[in-house]
């Protein structure tokens, strides 16, 4: 009997031991390797506050006339989240009543009808319905002149990165209403066709001259590649613009350091990830964030958790991925992000070896050459 009760202590002890050394998470711990920031942190001062920090990154005088993204929201009074009130407040405006409508609205003057579903380029539209197509343009003409105004006022675009929480930074990173913003760019490009059609080149070039203006407003102060991504996009439509004079009034844009800017702070939505998924666990929204960053099956993500991981290790080897593939240009070699196989399953009872292995396979999802060539092609300049 007592030869049992130790064999039983014994494997408790060994079991507890075993649990200890390959299965208990270590929590992460401020550094400039595991976090990127340090600080600002939060009031327990515990954690670091990304949200607090992306707020701080908006232009002091985003609430001005010079930020065109100011007067987007006066107009139509869509950018995602407006229930929001900071998103308001840190561009000086009031936001509207419930039953208060802004001048114009994306759904009624710029919207095409589902008629026209089916079509791929301004002409397809025109041939299914010509007077539709001038009717459209008839009704967002208003608010295309309000936009041009605000737009040839402004020196930039810049809309607030405003995180409800610290739990949901990747997702309100994204809360722009872009969909709206490719409605006002369809329906100036439908304008300048038409323009164009009639003979009036002077009045296209007026359209495409200030969608290549917003364009480079919005890459100018895109704190995320899907920001850059639009305001390259509304570039390349206005590269439709004849007069090679009308180009040199462009402000000269640097993409180069636009893309480092944006990719820098990418980079902090997945050390937000890191931090959440220690500071939550399984819980909260952090698994939701970190399966819609990397695009990986939520049903593997779980299993994987209960293993346990030295989250440091995590932080550190992902932080060093994204750092190399964001900035291939550092490397003295190409980077390759390791890649493992089945027969290395033993490692897994090792907690510095899948800890290892969780933020290879994290770095695996992580592929911006093509986006990369995207954003840093010029938009072409028509021969004088």
């Amino acid at each position: 009997m007592k030869i049992l009760k130790i064999t039983l202590i014994t494997l408790a002890v060994l079991a507890l031991a075993g649990w200890f050394f390959l299965f208990r998470s270590v929590p992460l711990k401020i550094s400039p390797e595991t976090t990127i920031l340090t600080e600002p942190r939060t009031e327990d001062g515990k954690w670091v506050d990304y949200r607090a920090y992306l707020i701080s990154q908006f232009p002091k005088d985003g609430n001005t006339e010079k930020n065109s993204a100011r007067g987007m929201l006066a107009l139509f009074g869509e950018a995602g989240d407006v229930e929001n009130l900071d998103y308001w407040e840190m561009l000086g405006l009031e936001p509207p009543e419930k039953n208060q409508k802004a001048p114009f609205s994306i759904s009624d003057e710029i919207l095409l009808d589902e008629k026209f579903d089916d079509c791929k380029k301004v002409e397809d539209y025109f041939a299914a319905d010509p007077d539709a197509v001038r009717e459209y343009v008839s009704a967002a003409t208003p608010a295309l002149d309000a936009m041009t105004e605000v737009i040839q006022k402004a020196e930039f675009f810049a809309f607030p990165v405003v995180p409800n929480s610290l739990d949901d930074l990747v997702v309100s990173a994204r809360t722009v209403n872009v969909v709206g913003l490719l409605e006002v760019l369809n329906a100036f490009r439908f304008r300048a066709w038409l323009r164009e059609k009639d003979g009036d080149q002077e009045g296209a070039d007026a359209d495409r001259l200030i969608l290549l203006k917003l364009g480079r407003q919005i890459q100018n102060k895109a704190t995320t590649l899907v920001m850059l991504l639009l305001g390259k996009e509304v570039e390349k439509v206005g590269a439709g613009l004849k007069d090679p004079e009308k180009w040199k009034t462009l402000e000269p844009i640097d993409r180069e350091a636009n893309l480092r800017r944006a990719l820098e702070l990418e980079r902090l939505f997945a050390a937000s990830a890191i931090q959440n998924f220690c500071r939550l666990g399984r819980n909260g929204n952090s698994m939701s964030q970190w399966v819609y960053y990397d695009g990986i099956d939520e049903l593997f993500v779980w299993p994987v958790m209960y293993l346990g991981f030295d989250w440091n290790i995590v932080a550190k080897r992902l932080n060093e991925t994204t750092q190399k593939i964001y900035f291939p240009e550092e490397n003295a070699v190409p980077f390759e992000v390791p890649r493992h196989s089945w027969w290395e399953i033993p490692k897994l009872f090792s907690r510095r070896a899948r800890s290892e292995i969780w933020a290879d396979v994290l770095g695996s999802s992580v592929s911006i050459d093509h986006v990369r060539q995207t954003l840093l092609e010029e938009v072409s300049v028509p021969a004088p």
